[in-house]
């Protein structure tokens, strides 16, 4: 049974992509396409992104797209996710409900339990803001709205679901920066791998935008906004903090590390806590950054179960923290006893952020700041989109800057372990993070484990060894 007629190449009636005819207790959808909507369904890459415009008619052609790949696998179940709780509620649900209305594909939204209930199967209904709520299902396809503002964390959990066969991800957006979405599968794509197809287009693609909206937009934005969000083509914003800041000159992939690592942290509660995983070389002032870490609206008991097991792989002692987050430093210290990890040393840091902005500045420029491809994602994200006051031109938070904050108490803190000595010279340590083999332990891992020695040794009263350090 075919639940609605395609009409490829017809203007849609009242500008709309489909429309709905009564006649008696029947209704037929008629759909209107326009051709990268049409293209999506032609297209054999595992992941397709209709990159598009502002109402260009993304969100609106996801329920047609899911809906035609549920009747081909029936029984299988789809996903559709929003890129926040609201977004998911006003956009993605409302379209699905109201496209599969008077159809064959009609149902029942099971708003407590997440879910569409369809006769051709549930459509799971997630956010990108809980990435951990994707694992599970194996749907026969994946509708992600707006995954170009996705974190990476989310966009990685998404991937994973396209693992059955015939299973395909189709990603409706627009430009907005040039974070993971457009290193990790725009530039593939333009590279010519298979895995991906863009289908490009700007806002005007779509028959029914008016022209006269266009024309205001190009007025009132910014060209590189216009660029992006009109025209669908990537382009750095004005106005960026880190205007010199270059993933691909940044990006690395580590195999060891070869100087002792610190804990860099902006605590937080309902603020966002984050925390870099950071070393310096004492020789050319040279910043790595190992892992990045940043997630909200969770206790202290959770932070401490991500960074415990960053803080033993790295062999973490230092940490130099912010002292406006006292309260939540005190309850992540407690939490990480809990979990075998006491007895760090921590360190209040209080840094200028106009200094901080000219030193990062200065390591970006030099070629002397490096970070994991792989695990730090949410610093590459705010660095590449931290914007300066528009009106007064001056630096402050006006986007993400959390684990850009962290990274300059840990600046901060590295410099006075060179002055103090405490920092080895490069190749002295060395340190395999990306296998379990056993390798040559790092300075801090021996301190970390001489550290556990005594405090046993003095929970069983016997004589502390000196280890001459």
């Amino acid at each position: 049974m075919i639940p609605w007629s395609w009409t490829p190449g017809q203007q849609p009636r009242a500008g709309t992509l489909y429309e709905k005819v009564e006649h008696g207790n029947t209704i037929d959808t008629f759909v209107y396409p326009h051709d990268l909507q049409l293209m999506t369904l032609l297209s054999k890459a595992p992941f397709i992104f209709m990159l598009i415009g502002q109402q260009g008619g993304k969100t609106s052609w996801g329920p047609p797209w899911v809906f035609h790949k549920m009747e081909q696998y029936p029984g299988m179940g789809a996903m559709a996710i929003g890129k926040t709780r609201d977004q998911l509620k006003e956009n993605v649900v409302k379209k699905i409900v109201e496209f599969a209305r008077g159809t064959a594909f009609e149902g029942t939204y099971h708003k407590q339990d997440h879910f569409y209930e369809s006769p051709y199967g549930d459509i799971l209904l997630k956010t990108a803001e809980e990435p951990e709520n994707m694992q599970g299902p194996h749907p026969c396809c994946v509708w992600g709205d707006e995954p170009g503002a996705w974190s990476y964390e989310a966009w990685v959990a998404a991937m994973s679901r396209v693992d059955s066969a015939g299973c395909q991800f189709l990603g409706t957006t627009t430009a907005y920066f040039m974070n993971w979405f457009y290193y990790d599968c725009y530039k593939p794509w333009l590279r010519g791998s298979s895995d991906f197809e863009f289908l490009i287009g700007d806002s005007l693609v779509n028959p029914s935008y008016s022209k006269v909206m266009w024309d205001m937009k190009q007025r009132v934005m910014t060209p590189e906004q216009f660029d992006m969000y009109m025209r669908s083509v990537f382009r750095k914003e004005s106005g960026l903090v880190y205007k010199d800041f270059s993933r691909e000159k940044v990006a690395k992939k580590f195999r060891t590390t070869r100087h002792p690592c610190i804990l860099a942290l902006d605590p937080g509660s309902s603020d966002p806590e984050a925390a870099l995983v950071m070393s310096m070389d004492p020789k050319t002032d040279t910043v790595y950054v190992y892992d990045a870490y940043e997630r909200t609206d969770v206790q202290q008991e959770v932070h401490a179960k991500e960074l415990a097991p960053r803080i033993v792989k790295y062999g973490i002692l230092d940490v130099a923290y912010d002292p406006r987050g006292l309260a939540a430093k005190q309850d992540l210290e407690k939490e990480l006893a809990k979990l075998g990890c006491g007895g760090l040393n921590w360190f209040p840091k209080t840094v200028a952020l106009e200094q901080t902005i000219s030193e990062t500045t200065r390591l970006i420029r030099t070629d002397k700041l490096y970070a994991d491809h792989e695990n730090c994602e949410a610093f590459f994200t705010e660095a590449e989109s931290w914007k300066k006051n528009e009106k007064t031109g001056i630096p402050e938070a006006r986007g993400p800057n959390h684990t850009l904050d962290a990274f300059r108490y840990g600046h901060a803190h590295l410099k006075e372990m060179k002055e103090e000595g405490r920092l080895l010279p490069s190749g002295d340590i060395l340190m395999a993070i990306d296998d379990d083999e056993e390798k040559p332990m790092t300075h801090s891992q021996r301190l970390w484990e001489r550290k556990i020695a005594r405090q046993d040794a003095e929970d069983d009263g016997q004589p502390v060894i000196n280890w001459g350090d």
